[in-house]
């Protein structure tokens, strides 16, 4: 039951979705159009033969035989070959195919009633008939269509019979012809049921293929929107870049002549060597410019000479440098004792930055102040926020650190008042001192303090300390680089954290 029900679906195409079946019926035609044609065409050759074989097997009937056959068959098979390729013709394909193949099938089976010789037309036109049905195949007919014209043919067969009245004389022979008749038109039915149901198959195929490659090309649309999408996001992107590296290189250039210009206030390191047997300069800012400074100056038989952490370091903190750099010079030249070197430097901070009670701006530094009287062989300190060391084989009143063999290090202590508005500002504290040969001074800034390591711990002064009591027996410039090469062990690769700056300075 189940396969007959198939069967029968089939008269209806209603194996395809609705929208699809036009687009079937419409694609079945274009497609069928060759093999109607190439059969038309072949009709035309062989119906030559058969208007001689009418003359001879109907010689008293052949001229109705022949008009018979011209109006149903050679005409048929002409205008096919003149309109089948119109769109009309392609648009009701199957109506117009069907009526080619019936109008066929029937004009043979009227030949057959006025044939003379009927065992000689009886399977000859059979013969025809029977190549007419099978055209209904490869003109790819709707199998309802083909059903129609099969049926129709076979009960035009039949009736033909009837009307020549074999049926009555020759029994037998009717019977093997009815027999005949139906085994074949049978044969063409389930013929044309496989075909079709094969088309039908292979469109269903095609449809899914191409289902499939219009979900690939909707996917490829997408994927090529959404390429482009991100090209004209790129493109911005490098846009951006490129303003930003622009604007990058404008500011690293700026930054280099501003390095330039630091540099070239602080003082020529040849005018120490004058004045120290030995001495040792590292000065190493955590940006292009720093806020670290150094500065001297010698006046006669005085040296004046200073180390400085100014407040932040990069661009903010290389201005204010700048600025008591400019303050320093001026100030030397009214004093030398060096607590009221600090003392002024104080004043010119606090004004020029109107610092005071709206405590808006409190920058300033922390610095190591010296003054050396070079007749005499005194040197007195004063700084802020900023100890140094001294060592020395005397006997000092000032705070020891440390020892090593003969030598004592000493802390020169700072006063703790920032160069800057402080909410209790004091006076700075002054310490002099006479020095020996082979004693040295120390000036370094935190940065070398709070430099962190690898497991973000800070060296901190006590081991900074102990690294200068370890090598405190070298003389300046060894000295110096036996604690850097300490120092660099402790930092490793790290990031450097501030601005550094160490002085020794060796009598």
């Amino acid at each position: 039951m189940a396969e007959l029900t198939n069967i029968f679906k089939l008269f209806k195409i209603s194996r395809l979705p609705e929208k699809f079946k036009e687009k079937f019926s419409l694609e079945h035609s274009r497609a069928s159009i060759p093999y109607l044609r190439f059969t038309a065409f072949l009709m035309l050759i062989f119906l030559v033969p058969y208007y001689w074989l009418d003359y001879v097997s109907s010689p008293n009937h052949y001229a109705i035989i022949w008009i018979i056959r011209t109006l149903g068959l050679t005409i048929p098979a002409v205008l096919v070959l003149l309109f089948s390729k119109k769109q009309f013709y392609v648009q009701n394909y199957q109506t117009f195919t069907t009526l080619f193949v019936l109008t066929g099938s029937l004009s043979i089976e009227a030949m057959l009633l006025f044939c003379d010789k009927q065992e000689v037309c009886f399977y000859t036109y059979f013969l025809g008939i029977l190549v007419l049905n099978s055209v209904s195949i490869p003109t790819r007919l709707r199998l309802k269509n083909a059903f129609i014209v099969y049926t129709i043919s076979f009960l035009g067969f039949i009736l033909i019979l009837l009307l020549k009245q074999q049926m009555y004389q020759q029994p037998a022979l009717l019977f093997n012809r009815l027999l005949l008749g139906i085994s074949l038109i049978a044969s063409l039915f389930f013929g044309h049921f496989f075909i079709e149901d094969s088309n039908i198959r292979k469109f269903i195929n095609q449809l899914k293929l191409q289902e499939a490659n219009e979900e690939l090309s909707i996917q490829n649309s997408i994927i090529i929107n959404q390429k482009s999408e991100l090209e004209a996001q790129n493109e911005i992107l490098n846009q951006q870049k490129q303003l930003l590296e622009s604007y990058n290189k404008k500011i690293s250039d700026s930054i280099r002549y501003a390095q330039k210009i630091q540099f070239a206030l602080l003082p020529d390191t040849q005018e120490i060597k004058q004045v120290f047997s030995d001495s040792f300069l590292f000065f190493k800012p955590k940006e292009t410019v720093s806020g670290d400074f150094y500065f001297w100056k010698k006046q006669q038989n005085r040296f004046i000479l200073a180390l400085a952490d100014s407040t932040g370091h990069g661009v903010p903190g290389a201005f204010m440098s700048i600025l008591l750099i400019g303050f320093l010079r001026e100030i030397i030249n009214k004093t030398d004792s060096p607590s009221k070197i600090l003392a002024h430097l104080r004043n010119y901070t606090i004004n020029a930055l109107k610092q005071g009670k709206s405590r808006t701006i409190n920058d300033g530094c922390d610095i190591s102040m010296i003054t050396l009287d070079l007749n005499e062989k005194i040197f007195k300190f004063s700084a802020a926020n900023m100890d140094g060391l001294y060592i020395s084989k005397e006997i000092h009143d000032l705070p020891v650190i440390g020892s090593k063999g003969e030598l004592n290090i000493y802390k020169l202590q700072a006063t703790r008042q920032p160069i800057s508005f402080y909410y209790k500002m004091e006076d700075f504290n002054e310490i002099t001192i006479k020095y020996s040969p082979q004693d040295k001074i120390i000036l370094f800034s935190d940065g070398i303090v709070d430099q962190f390591d690898s497991a973000f711990r800070k060296l901190t002064r006590k081991r900074f300390y102990d690294f200068v009591i370890q090598h405190a027996n070298n003389n300046a410039q060894t000295m110096g680089q036996k604690i850097l090469q300490s120092f660099d062990q402790w930092r490793h690769k790290d990031y450097q954290t501030d601005d550094i700056s160490m002085l020794i300075l060796e009598f």
